[in-house]
């Protein structure tokens, strides 16, 4: 999960691959690549990720609670589908979230810098 929220989506599906290769039955496994791969585009990994998911949670019938990993709720067929659906908005918006959140993170080092370069030159930091 940390991997997906720091947006090393390469290396979280190089470990859920990994925990794969233990145990493939695991509903939150695929919801999380089913996530992942929503976030990288791959249209085609998140079908199969969330008709895999779905699969294992209509075979346990409810035996086994199955929890959302970025929730903390439990994990639900519609849970997959929000997914599938692209989070209920469009590819577009989903360009302009990510646009913002990068200029919020380029902000954010722009002004750690500004504050390094004030202690380097030994003046006390504004703001």
């Amino acid at each position: 999960k940390h991997l997906i929220d720091l947006g090393l989506h390469g290396d979280a599906i190089k470990v859920l691959d990994f925990v794969r290769e233990e145990r493939d039955d695991i509903a939150e496994l695929w919801y999380l690549y089913c996530f992942t791969y929503r976030l990288m585009g791959d249209e085609e990994s998140v079908q199969d990720a969330a008709k895999r998911g779905k699969r294992l949670l209509r075979e346990s019938g409810g035996a086994q609670v199955a929890r959302n990993p970025l929730s903390g709720e439990i994990l639900l067929m519609d849970d997959f589908d929000d997914i599938v659906h692209g989070f209920g908005v469009d590819d577009r918006a989903l360009d302009v979230m990510e646009e913002e959140e990068k200029h919020a993170h380029r902000a954010a080092a722009a002004e750690t810098l500004r504050l390094y370069d004030e202690l380097q030159a030994g003046k006390e930091p504004e703001g």
